[in-house]
């Protein structure tokens, strides 16, 4: 049984047992976020990170309004934090959802993205456009770092999920967006027998419980994987674009990713299957070294948005059980609880 997550806003029906989510069902790609409880549109930092209509645990933590408190310089311009998770076509937030006006804000990029899936160089050209027309951009990914993109890794390092010890079992965790790994990634997992099997549709207790219970890891979601690695856990990727390359540069992993066919279930089985069979895991000599120096990096750049006067100040938020607890609330009343 598990706890899975679609967004309020597109389902008016009451709790309880429903259908799958319809795979073409299209929401706006961003979430938003205001600071100190107001809306996004009128406060004074906002955040805007990358959303699905199924619930995505890692890009949820991504954003580093989670690990950082901004402080807005007095009388400064207002500021929007772009980041983390992937990045689109930023201009896509004046579309649905909360109406925030970009063009009267400084803006930031903090760790985004790319995810090619072909020889396409749009994601590249917009990283570039927004390096000219930001005020501070930084990258999760290595290879495309600049004169004027700042490497920084995923915020999420600092969540507690990274200071979880290996488990002794073997875990398949997959992302359950149908986009990504099929019409009905729980009947697919149902095929695995003796692993610990996980979604990360679900809330960050219960992703935490089985993640614990795991020290190898076979999965297609960015964010696991590099939670994996950084805990010290011996993960085998399962991918199908560039996103997951990037995973392979930023650690010099010795084997590349293993790629599978977009959305296409079948496809994602044999990959796991082949990866299981042959024992494909990789892991990083000093976990906690890269830990520590990840979660720098982000103070890092913390700290170069203030001294560019962006903010006053920019503090850490200690991530303990009230701040666990303040982001279940906000999964639990931004999506419906779907049972299983």
């Amino acid at each position: 049984m598990f706890n899975l997550f679609r967004s309020r806003r597109q389902s008016k029906r009451p709790h309880g047992r429903r259908s799958a989510p319809d795979p073409h069902e299209i929401v706006s790609s961003f979430r938003l976020a205001g600071q100190d409880g107001h809306p996004a549109a009128t406060s004074p930092v906002s955040f805007l990170h990358y959303r699905t209509s199924v619930f995505n645990l890692g890009d949820y933590l991504s954003s580093p309004r989670h690990y950082f408190r901004f402080v807005p310089r007095a009388g400064g311009r207002p500021v929007a934090v772009i980041g983390g998770g992937v990045f689109g076509r930023y201009e896509r937030i004046r579309g649905p959802g909360e109406p925030i006006d970009l063009d009267n804000r400084s803006r930031v990029a903090w760790g985004v993205g790319l995810s090619l899936k072909g020889e396409d160089g749009g994601g590249v050209e917009r990283l570039a456009e927004m390096a000219r027309s930001f005020d501070a951009v930084s990258t999760r990914d290595p290879d495309h770092v600049s004169d004027a993109v700042q490497f920084c890794p995923c915020s999420s390092v600092l969540n507690g999920i990274v200071d979880i010890p290996p488990g002794e079992h073997t875990g398949v965790l997959l992302n359950f967006d149908p986009r990504a790994s099929g019409r009905n990634p729980l009947a697919m997992l149902a095929t695995f027998r003796d692993v610990v099997t996980g979604v990360n549709a679900v809330s960050e207790r219960d992703f935490r419980r089985y993640f614990a219970r795991c020290g190898r890891v076979v999965t297609n979601s960015y964010h696991t994987a590099f939670w994996g690695l950084l805990s010290g856990r011996a993960v085998a990727i399962i991918g199908f674009s560039s996103k997951y390359d990037s995973i392979h540069s930023m650690f010099g992993l010795p084997l590349a990713p293993r790629r599978y066919v977009m959305g296409d279930a079948e496809s994602l089985r044999a990959a796991i299957a082949a990866a299981l069979a042959e024992n494909s895991f990789v892991s990083l000599a000093d976990a906690p070294a890269w830990c520590d120096r990840f979660r720098d990096l982000n103070r890092r750049y913390a700290d170069r948005l203030v001294a560019a006067g962006l903010f006053e100040r920019i503090e850490p938020i200690v991530d303990d059980d009230d701040a666990l607890d303040r982001r279940e609330a906000e999964i639990f009343a931004e999506y419906v609880l779907r049972e299983w």
